[in-house]
């Protein structure tokens, strides 16, 4: 079960996704080996879509760049989901679901607007700053 959801001010673009095909909302633009994509190996440059579950054995980690040039961590030994990804470039609409199974992530929102973007975890602390 995932815990409560923590809201936190982030990215301020995000990218629409459609239902009948996944739209590709960023890619990996760094691979140490050990990062799986829905349980395939990923190389740098690899698609990232809504609903794609990364991890990362005890050595892998990678960085994700979305759309609006907003950053995702993710470090050994983690599952990370991207539950949910919306992008305008005119700013009426925006926000990202990202959920923490275990393990580590870093996000750099690039100033998204307050409750933009959420990430939620299952019994992890999490820290804020900026």
């Amino acid at each position: 079960a995932i815990a409560p959801v923590v809201a936190l001010g982030t990215a301020s673009m995000f990218a629409t996704f459609g239902s009948a095909s996944a739209q590709t909302v960023g890619r990996t633009t760094s691979v140490k080996p050990g990062v799986f994509r829905n349980s395939a190996p990923v190389a740098v440059g690899a698609p990232v879509v809504t609903d794609d579950l990364m991890n990362t054995d005890v050595q892998g980690r990678t960085n994700l760049r979305f759309i609006d040039q907003s950053n995702l961590d993710i470090g050994p030994g983690s599952d990370v989901k991207i539950d949910r990804f919306v992008y305008n470039p005119n700013r009426t609409t925006a926000g990202a679901s990202i959920s923490l199974v275990k393990g580590v992530l870093r996000y750099d929102s690039r100033g998204a607007s307050d409750g933009a973007v959420q990430i939620r975890t299952p019994t992890s602390t999490l820290g804020i700053r900026g």
